[in-house]
């Protein structure tokens, strides 16, 4: 039987991806190509977080999961005159290898500071990146969350926040990927408490938290 809801939210997803590409072109088309996995950042959400760096002024980066988003986002940084700090966290050394050849290749290795972290558990008990690398983090004023890989503890992304918090200054934005699962949407509602703020949902999947003013961001 023909679920006419799931084709209706396919071709509506669909149409708000092509428009995203459409937008993200002028960043995407010096690749010959872009290794597009179902693991990366759909085309709608990462033109979401190039609209906030742009339109909201962020200059402190720092994102979970490496991919798609750090190339794209390493190619905008290197269009601009200001200074930024941009850091990407991830969690294996093989994917982080493929991903720093591929900035080499088109000379944006010096936009981005990748680091290999791989899960561990701290002093304080808890699961995510070996977290030293805290120490190099000044500040942030905009999180992307697309890691660690989920699968074997649903609810591993949810440190992300409670570990950087002091990095925030009075404006930031966090962007959570995969808020359509139980663990992700769950980490969205406690940090939208603690923060005391409300979370977008876009795209069906991307949660987001700003503190702070800012403008509209979405596409």
């Amino acid at each position: 039987m023909i679920n006419k809801y799931r084709i209706h939210n396919f071709l509506a997803e669909s149409s708000v991806d092509a428009r995203a590409y459409m937008f993200l072109n002028p960043l995407i088309k010096d690749f010959p190509y872009l290794p597009y996995t179902g693991s990366a950042l759909r085309p709608a959400i990462l033109a979401t977080v190039i609209n906030d760096i742009v339109i909201n002024g962020r200059r402190n980066i720092i994102e979970f999961g490496s991919g798609v988003s750090t190339l794209v986002i390493a190619k905008y940084i290197s269009t601009q005159k200001e200074s930024f700090q941009f850091y990407s966290i991830e969690e294996s050394q093989e994917w982080s290898d493929i991903i720093a050849r591929m900035l080499r290749e088109h000379g944006l290795d010096q936009y981005v500071t990748q680091l290999v972290m791989p899960i561990s558990t701290n002093a304080n008990g808890v699961q995510w990146y070996d977290d030293s690398f805290l120490n190099k983090v000044e500040k942030v004023d905009c999180m992307i969350i697309d890691g660690p890989n989920a699968t074997k503890d649903k609810s591993i992304r949810k440190h992300a926040l409670p570990m950087l918090q002091n990095k925030l200054g009075k404006k930031f934005s966090v962007f959570l990927d995969d808020c359509n699962r139980p663990g992700e949407f769950g980490a969205l509602q406690d940090w939208s408490k603690s923060l005391n703020t409300k979370y977008l949902l876009l795209y069906q999947s991307l949660g987001l938290i700003f503190k702070g003013s800012y403008f509209n961001v979405s596409i």
